[in-house]
């Protein structure tokens, strides 16, 4: 199985070592840091789930000495993985807890934040230095998820974790039920991300978040506290500009997009990037974008675009003058045409396959990016 985690540092990767108890598991043979990345783990989605702890170190000691390859993985059986895939799929961010769509749910959930804790059960006790090794996995996580908005702390400890990190305080009961985030300035990403405090959603968080109220109330309760954190998410970015390849800049790209020829020309468009991200195509005009282009949106942010595989028609001819008459006859019938010096290609059309053969050319069906001629009054845009 294949996992987008991003390239590990060597600090972060030695909090694995032999013999260190945390859940920052480096598994042979897998790109898997982070324990539940197969349950949730979109690095280029919106949402940043932390959670306070793993699962109860007997657990993992269990794993460990039935010799299970990757004991450190996430359990589909747990209340709380169970859990967090309905509140994300009840609010369009569709994931399951056997890993389906993981990398397209726009939500990376990040359990592994936390040292296992001590002792059997959902035992409060942390081990000494976790919050050292913990905050350098957090840095690495935020700065590589860079179309982050909205930090979900499950629990109290996690809540002030996430805090600490920007220097501030907060009360967890209090932002919990008022369903209000702490709003902080991110230096790395320059930009402002949401922080909401949750209840845990396991049925030890769950009897936290109501005083005297029934199962049912706490579980509504919790449903509701979702739908409004997700409900706050910032319109989607808008794309106003085209960045033409050569000033492509590699660390701005925050997704990529695959197009057809006549969506990239399009104006005005809702689209969704190949990685997830979604934008508003708003260009002043009609684009004229070719492969390794950027659009660039009004964060900051650009979305390379890749010419898509079309199947087309190739037409040659034995000489460049019969080619140069069937293009003539082609650009009669005002047909869009990409030009090459050996070949002509255009969309299938049995009519135009014909008057080709007639003409004296040959053809053959073919899969490439389709570049048509834009035309001699066409209007140009500057990136």
């Amino acid at each position: 199985m294949e996992f987008l985690t991003p390239d590990v540092p060597d600090d972060i990767r030695a909090l694995a070592a032999p013999g260190f108890r945390n859940i920052y598991s480096w598994n042979i043979g897998q790109r898997n840091l982070f324990g539940t990345e197969t349950l949730c783990g979109d690095w280029r989605g919106t949402l940043l789930i932390v959670a306070e702890h793993f699962a109860p170190d007997d657990v993992i000691d269990r794993r460990i000495a039935a010799g299970e390859n990757n004991p450190y993985r996430h359990d589909p059986n747990f209340e709380t993985n169970r859990r967090i895939c309905e509140l994300l799929t009840a609010n369009g961010k569709p994931t399951s807890v056997s890993g389906a769509d993981r990398l397209v749910c726009g939500s990376l959930y990040v359990s592994a934040c936390f040292f296992l804790r001590e002792g059997t059960g959902a035992s409060e006790t942390l081990p000494n230095g976790w919050q050292a090794g913990s905050t350098k996995v957090l840095n690495f996580v935020i700065e590589k998820m860079t179309n982050i908005e909205i930090i979900a702390c499950l629990g109290k400890i996690s809540f002030n974790f996430v805090l600490k990190k920007y220097g501030i305080k907060g009360n967890w009961r209090n932002q919990l039920n008022d369903r209000k985030p702490t709003v902080v300035f991110d230096p790395i990403l320059n930009r402002k991300i949401k922080i909401y405090a949750h209840s845990h959603p396991g049925r030890r968080g769950t009897n936290m978040r109501l005083s005297g109220a029934t199962h049912s109330e706490r579980i509504a309760a919790i449903d509701e506290d979702w739908r409004i954190m997700l409900a706050s998410q910032e319109s989607p970015p808008r794309a106003v500009s085209i960045v033409r390849r050569p000033a492509v800049k590699a660390a701005l790209v925050a997704d990529r997009i695959t197009l057809d020829h006549e969506a990239r020309g399009r104006r005005r468009l809702a689209m969704t990037a190949d990685g997830g991200l979604a934008f508003l195509l708003d260009l002043p005009r009609p684009a004229n974008l070719s492969d390794g282009d950027a659009l660039a949106l009004d964060d900051g942010r650009l979305v390379e675009v890749r010419a898509a595989e079309e199947e087309l028609i190739e037409i040659t001819a034995g000489t460049p003058l019969r080619l140069a008459k069937i293009a003539w006859h082609l650009g009669n019938r005002h047909t869009p045409a990409e030009v090459t010096e050996e070949a002509i290609y255009v969309a299938p059309d049995h009519v135009l396959v014909e008057m080709v053969r007639g003409l004296g050319g040959a053809t053959r069906q073919v899969k490439r990016p389709f570049r048509p001629e834009q035309g001699a009054y066409h209007g140009h845009d500057h990136g």
